[in-house]
């Protein structure tokens, strides 16, 4: 999903894109399919998205899949956002291009009525939790996790000149969604509301969806995030891990799904 203030796609690109998908979803699912995530050591910057595609792939059992962690893995994405998944000779970039191809592909059902929700849910996810999650590791209290990321896979001074364009660009993009401006404290106010939104909604469904008893995408997006949270031993996602916990059915939710998605093969 591009950010804010990115530019936008022509309609040549969005036609090509679509029909490159439409494409996919006609085919055969290759024995080689493969997908790119970044190394382990750059996961801090990319984990919820890489989670979230894991997720919807293995719970919807896609015959064949192999992980392969690259370091140029955000470069390889046609919008600069990993995971890339190749079938045969097409490429797909990121969680909503290929949620997109495995809709198509009639692995997850969703009724048109209930369209609007999923995407709502799933916005919820990149919107909130996600811009959330990208203030704490950038913010005054935070260490140096995010830096190190990009310095301990680039060589001196690459590392700290990508380090500094990916902080000033994603604060950019927080400044733009009012996160930015939120204080500390704030910001933990605002992650507690959304995941207690989030607990009360999985407790009254009585299912281990967010939506009923089907998976969806926003099933997908909220494990990628919620896990990146409760595995990541950063120190940065203390204080979220500490809230996460105080909600028991948020965490079950999540346990039940890395069942079937083992969640540490990219951590």
């Amino acid at each position: 999903m591009a950010e804010t203030g990115d530019s936008i796609p022509s309609t040549a690109n969005i036609n090509t894109k679509n029909v490159n998908i439409e494409l996919a979803a006609r085919e055969p699912w290759p024995t080689n399919a493969n997908l790119y995530v970044p190394l382990k050591e750059q996961m801090i910057l990319w984990a919820p998205d890489c989670l979230s595609t894991l997720c919807l792939l293995r719970k919807v059992c896609v015959p064949a899949l192999h992980i392969e962690h690259v370091r140029n893995a955000a470069e390889m994405s046609n919008y600069g956002v990993p995971p890339v998944l190749t079938l045969n000779n097409r490429i797909l970039s990121e969680f909503d291009e290929i949620a997109n191809l495995i809709e198509l592909k009639g692995l997850v059902v969703v009724e048109p009525r209930g369209k609007s929700t999923v995407e709502s849910y799933s916005i919820l996810c990149t919107e909130v939790l996600g811009s959330l999650m990208k203030y704490f590791t950038l913010c005054e209290k935070a260490e140096s996790s995010v830096y190190q990321s990009f310095t301990s896979v680039y060589p001196w001074p690459l590392g700290l000149i990508l380090f500094l364009i990916y902080r000033n660009r994603t604060i950019n993009n927080l400044k733009v969604k009012e996160i930015w401006s939120l204080t500390y404290e704030q910001a933990l106010t605002k992650f507690e509301t959304t995941v207690k939104a989030l607990s009360n909604k999985i407790q009254e469904n009585h299912s281990n969806y967010v939506l009923g008893d089907n998976f969806t995408r926003a099933d997908a997006h909220l494990y990628g995030h919620l896990y990146s949270i409760l595995h990541m031993q950063i120190s940065e996602y203390e204080n979220l891990r500490n809230i996460l916990h105080k909600y028991r059915p948020l965490v079950d939710y999540v346990n039940n799904l890395d069942s079937d998605v083992n969640g540490l093969t990219l951590l």
